[in-house]
């Protein structure tokens, strides 16, 4: 019986470390552009991500007060973006409360109100580590650490049966 038991965990071991082995690549896109939002008073809205040759809508927000325009920055904030460059523009204009942008590089988009005009370094404030954030599959680590507790117990079961 206690071979079959060491034979059942030793298989089980076997399968789950074998899981990542078989595991597909992720697909990827050609081209993916960050479009940053930054909303005057309210700071950053969206952030979405979006493919190649996607419009991305703009819509400003009433209660900020009066709608002036959007300005189109690069993603370092600070160099204001080139139209046919950094962006299209595909529906409206920029001085449009709502309007529709394609994007050609990754930029940062503000909302200015009562004539002032929004600040871009709010869409790219970091940690400032310079690190990117930790990954992996907490998963695998999880059924790990229950297979080596499991082990563990069973050596212990083991050598107290043995007695």
């Amino acid at each position: 019986m206690k071979k079959v038991i060491a034979l059942l965990i030793a298989v089980v071991m076997v399968f789950t470390l074998s899981v990542t082995a078989f595991a597909a690549s992720s697909p990827s896109k050609d081209k993916v552009y960050k479009v940053t939002v930054v909303d005057g008073k309210s700071g950053v809205i969206a952030s979405p991500s979006v493919d190649a040759g996607v419009a991305v809508e703009l819509e400003s927000n009433s209660k900020n007060g009066t709608f002036n325009n959007w300005t189109v920055y690069k993603a370092d904030g600070k160099t204001v973006a080139v139209l046919g460059v950094d962006y299209t523009v595909s529906g409206g204009t920029l001085n449009d409360a709502n309007a529709e942008i394609i994007p050609l590089a990754d930029i940062i988009v503000c909302a200015n109100y009562n004539n002032v005009k929004t600040d871009p370094s709010v869409a790219v404030k970091g940690d400032g580590s310079g690190k990117a954030p930790q990954t992996g599959d907490v998963t695998a680590m999880a059924l790990v650490l229950v297979m080596a507790v499991a082990a563990g117990l069973g050596l212990v079961a083991k050598k107290q049966f043995a007695k």
